[in-house]
C-alpha cells in the first residue's frame, strides 16, 4: 500500500518537507486564505525525489466559517473561485489529484464541507466546478519534465528558532518565483544531492547556517558553470555562530560583519544586488534578507536573476497574470493562466505561440491546451475565446470550449462546451455550426436534448451541471461517447 502523511496546513506539527524522505508521495491539507495557498502548496513539490504531490484534504471554508458564527449567507462565489484556485495551480504545478474533506455534508449534523447538500442528492454549485474542469483535464496527459530553476530550501536555517518566520520566508520566495512566469521546482539542502543535470539556475533564500557538506556541494556546482541567487549571508556554521565568514570568499563577495538575520542593519536593506563570477558561474548575491521583509521592489531582484530563463509568453507582458505550464506526453502543452489582480473589469491576454486570446475576469484562471503542432484543443475564458484572430465563443462569465476529436477548435467537428454557471454562451464563431446539432444534457446521464445549432446555446437556468456536445448529425452519438469515457476512472 502507499504511505502518505496528510500535512497540516501550519509547518510546526511535523516538517512537510523532510518528512516526505520516507513517504510515498508528498501530500498536505489547505484551510486558509486562497491567496496563500499556491506557494504552501508548491512548497511541498518534491518531484525532484520522484514523488508526486497532492492535496488530500480541502474544502469550502467559506461556509464552514459562517458557520461557525451562526449565519448561512450566499458564498457561492467565493466558494467556486476556492476551488479554480486549487485546480488551476494544482495542475498547472505538477500535482497529481486533490480530494475535498467529504463528498457530502453529514445527515446529522453540521458540517458545511461537502459537495452534496444536507440530506439530499443535490449539488451544490463547486461540485459542478470540479466536474466540469476534470473534463477539460481527462483530456491532458502530463508528462514530467525537469525544470532548469529550482528554490533550495534552506534547512538547517529553518528548522530552529523562529521557523515560523524562516518558513514563510521560504513560501514567499516560492510566491516570488509564481509571479515570474517561469516553470521551477522545489528542492531542499538535505537531498541537494539530487538536483538534477537540468538545474541551470538555484535560487538559495536566507540560508545563513548550512552545514560544510551543503556548501561544499552549491560551490562545485557553480563553479561548474551554475547560476546562484544568494539573499542574507552564508557565513555562519550549524551551530549559528559566525566561524564561516571565509565562504565570502569563496562566492568572491566583499567582506561584511556577519549579522544575524532578525537584526540585519537597515542600512543592508538599501543596499542593491550586486554579482560575481565563480569558475563558470555565476552568483547573484542579495546582502540582506529580502524574503523576511516583504516588500514591492523584490519581484524585479527576482526578474533581474532570472533575465535568462525562459518564461511562459503571454501579451501584454506587463499584465498582472501569472503564468505556468507543463507539458503533455503527445508533445504539447498545458497553460495555466492566474489574473492576480481584481476588479470588474477584463483584462485581454494571448498567448503569441498559439496565437489565442481569452478573457480574465478580476481573480480569474483559464487553462489553454495544445498539442505538438501547436494547435489549440481547450480554452477557458471569461469573455470571449478568440483564436487566429477571429472570435469562437463568448459568455459573461467562466466558461471552455474543448476539442473532442484532437482537432483544432477551428477545424474540429466534436466540440464539448463547459458552461460552469453560464446560462449562455455564445458559439457563432465555431465552425460547421449550420450544418451542425447541440446537445444540452448531464454528462454520464445519457439525459440529453438536442436540437439544430444556433449561435448561442441556452443551459435550463437553475440547473449547473449540464454540458453541451455540438456536432454534425451523424457524429453526435460518437462525440457523447467520447464524453462518456472522459468520465470512467482511469
Amino acid at each position: 500500500a502507499l504511505t502518505c502523511v496528510g500535512y497540516l496546513p501550519s509547518m510546526p506539527p511535523a516538517d512537510r518537507i523532510l518528512g516526505v524522505r520516507h513517504t510515498d508521495f508528498s501530500n498536505m491539507h489547505f484551510y486558509g486564505s486562497v491567496n496563500r495557498f499556491p506557494q504552501e502548496f508548491k512548497s511541498i513539490d518534491r518531484r525532484v525525489l520522484d514523488k508526486g504531490f497532492s492535496l488530500g484534504e480541502c474544502g469550502a471554508q467559506e461556509a464552514h466559517d459562517l458557520r461557525v458564527q451562526g449565519s448561512y449567507g450566499d458564498v457561492t462565489a467565493a466558494s467556486i473561485h476556492r476551488f479554480q484556485t486549487y485546480v488551476h495551480y494544482g495542475a498547472a504545478t505538477g500535482a497529481a489529484f486533490m480530494a475535498n474533506w467529504s463528498w457530502k455534508d453529514f445527515d446529522e449534523m453540521v458540517f458545511p464541507w461537502g459537495l452534496m447538500r444536507h440530506g439530499s442528492y443535490i449539488a451544490k454549485p463547486w461540485l459542478h466546478t470540479l466536474t466540469q474542469e476534470s473534463l477539460l483535464l481527462s483530456l491532458v496527459e502530463p508528462k514530467y519534465e525537469s525544470p532548469q530553476v529550482f528554490v533550495l530550501a534552506p534547512d538547517r536555517h529553518r528548522i530552529g528558532p523562529r521557523f515560523n518566520e524562516l518558513h514563510d520566508a521560504v513560501v514567499r520566495s516560492v510566491e516570488l518565483m509564481l509571479d515570474q512566469r517561469v516553470n521551477f521546482g522545489i528542492v531542499n539542502e538535505e537531498d541537494l544531492d539530487r538536483l538534477p543535470e537540468s538545474a541551470k539556475a538555484l535560487l538559495w533564500p536566507i540560508p545563513y547556517c548550512p552545514d560544510d557538506a551543503t556548501f561544499e556541494r552549491v560551490l562545485g556546482w557553480v563553479k561548474a558553470g551554475g547560476r546562484l541567487y544568494l539573499s542574507g549571508d552564508v557565513s555562519f556554521d550549524v551551530t549559528r555562530k559566525p566561524t564561516r565568514t571565509q565562504r565570502r570568499q569563496l562566492l568572491n563577495l566583499p567582506e561584511a560583519t556577519p549579522a544575524l538575520p532578525f537584526a540585519t542593519l537597515e542600512e543592508a536593506w538599501r543596499q542593491l544586488p550586486l554579482e560575481t563570477s565563480v569558475g563558470k558561474g555565476k552568483v547573484f548575491y542579495v546582502p540582506y534578507p529580502l524574503e523576511l521583509r516583504p516588500r514591492g521592489s523584490d519581484k524585479e531582484v527576482y526578474a533581474r536573476f532570472l533575465a535568462t530563463e525562459s518564461r511562459v509568453r503571454i501579451e501584454p507582458q506587463d499584465a498582472p497574470v501569472r503564468a505556468l505550464s507543463i507539458p503533455t506526453r503527445d508533445g504539447g502543452r498545458l497553460t495555466m493562466l492566474a489574473r492576480t489582480s481584481d476588479g470588474e473589469d477584463r483584462i485581454a491576454i494571448t498567448l503569441p505561440e498559439a496565437g489565442v486570446t481569452v478573457e480574465l475576469a478580476g481573480g480569474g484562471f483559464s487553462f489553454v491546451l495544445t498539442d505538438a503542432k501547436g494547435s489549440v484543443l481547450a480554452a477557458e475564458s471569461q469573455g470571449a475565446v478568440t483564436l487566429g484572430g477571429k472570435r469562437l465563443a463568448q459568455a459573461k462569465g467562466h466558461f471552455a470550449i474543448c476539442s473532442l476529436d484532437h482537432q483544432d477548435l477551428r477545424q474540429s467537428l466534436q466540440i464539448l462546451l463547459l458552461p460552469h454557471e453560464m446560462e449562455q454562451v455564445d458559439v457563432s464563431g465555431l465552425p460547421r455550426l449550420k450544418s451542425g446539432r447541440c446537445g444540452v444534457g448531464e454528462p454520464g446521464t445519457g439525459r440529453r436534448v438536442t436540437s439544430p445549432a444556433t449561435q448561442s446555446v441556452i443551459f435550463p437556468p437553475g440547473f449547473t451541471g449540464q454540458v453541451a456536445v455540438i456536432a454534425p448529425a451523424p457524429q453526435m452519438e460518437a462525440a457523447w461517447a467520447k464524453l462518456k469515457k472522459m468520465l470512467e476512472v482511469r
